[in-house]
């Protein structure tokens, strides 16, 4: 005979974690430790207790059993845990339910900034509240149903970030606490974004480009009326007399017009020698230049500064209208020349006293 025999064995794949990772119960502390199975806690007016609890393995699945029309007297609620692999963990609450009267629930609730979502009802705990601006704080007006309980408000500040909780919590004379729970919603005042910048900053942005753009606008056109006014104002005096128009006033024997093509012409000359002699002032060295070079003891550079001077003199000849500055400028060649150190810096140092003096008065002004 032969006989096949088939071993039965548990799949070890399959998780035994049977533990919870987290119970809590609204409106009492329990100290929660996942290797204690037994907690116990007294209540007065639930029918019913709202327990949170959370697997520390995702596969496991949770039953709680007990926990409907808890009556006086003593109850067993028991939080079943179930590990993927059928091992059982139960965790049990020993409620003890009072027949004390006092009351942990609000007769009135209101909230100065916003309304309450749903209407306010004592047996409600959950409401939500819409801001439309920026609120840090709310200024809660809660009263107890009990003259002898206690209201709290817990986490009222900070309310800016949006989903913010404030809860009140009423606690009765025998210790027992309920909770009111208060959700914030800032999206009535949440900012508009685009491309991660709020889009009330790009807007003044644009605006102050715009200013700009117009301000540029506005310079432009002014300096162009500026040229416009200066070409229509041009002097009688810019043209140029030419040799027919002279034979033409001679034959038309007009001594008027040839006296005006005269002076013009005269006026022109006169013009042009001014002309030479700004653009050799601006082209001429200044004292300036030359103390800075004898400050730095730059032997070259003092002798070219003196050579272009005395040759910029000899051009210009007495159509050039000395300076003060000019005057100075010469004293320190002539000193230089002589090779009276004393001089020059007597000359320097009054040209610093000068300068100091000139600062000191646009200062008090």
């Amino acid at each position: 005979y032969i006989i096949n025999v088939k071993r039965l064995s548990v799949d070890e794949s399959l998780s035994d974690n049977n533990y919870l990772e987290s119970l809590s119960i609204l409106n009492y502390d329990i100290n929660f430790n996942k290797d204690k199975l037994q907690y116990t806690l007294k209540i007065h007016s639930e029918k019913e207790l709202d327990i949170t609890t959370l697997s520390e393995d995702q596969n496991a699945t949770i039953r709680i059993v007990g926990n409907e029309n808890l009556s006086v007297g003593n109850n067993v609620v028991k939080i079943i845990v179930t590990a993927e692999d059928g091992s059982k963990k139960t965790y049990v609450l020993n409620v003890l339910k009072t027949k004390d009267n006092s009351n942990n629930k609000l007769r009135s609730l209101k909230v100065k900034e916003s309304n309450l979502y749903p209407k306010f009802d004592s047996d409600v705990n959950e409401y939500s509240i819409k801001l439309e601006k920026k609120v840090k704080k709310l200024t809660i007006d809660a009263i107890a149903k009990d003259k002898n309980s206690k209201v709290e408000i817990i986490d009222n500040n900070d309310l800016d970030k949006n989903n913010s909780v404030v809860l009140i919590k009423v606690t009765d004379k025998n210790g027992f606490s309920n909770y009111y729970k208060l959700k914030i919603d800032n999206s009535g005042n949440k900012k508009i974004m685009l491309f991660g910048i709020d889009i009330l900053y790009i807007f003044i942005g644009l605006l102050i480009l715009a200013f700009i753009l117009l301000f540029i606008i506005f310079l432009f056109k002014r300096k162009k009326d500026d040229e416009e006014e200066k070409k229509n104002n041009d002097d009688l005096y810019d043209d140029v007399v030419t040799k027919d128009e002279l034979i033409d006033a001679i034959e038309e024997r007009d001594s008027k017009k040839l006296k005006m093509l005269l002076t013009q012409e005269e006026a022109n000359k006169l013009k042009e020698a001014v002309k030479k002699a700004e653009q050799n002032k601006e082209e001429r060295i200044t004292k300036d230049e030359l103390i800075a070079a004898i400050k730095s003891n730059d032997k070259e550079k003092i002798k070219k500064l003196i050579d272009k001077d005395n040759l910029d003199r000899k051009n210009i000849g007495d159509s050039y209208q000395k300076t003060e500055d000019d005057e100075i400028k010469e004293e320190l060649i002539k000193a230089i020349e002589e090779r009276d150190t004393y001089k020059i810096k007597m000359i320097i140092k009054q040209e610093e006293a000068n300068r100091l003096k000139n600062e000191m008065k646009k200062s008090k002004k």
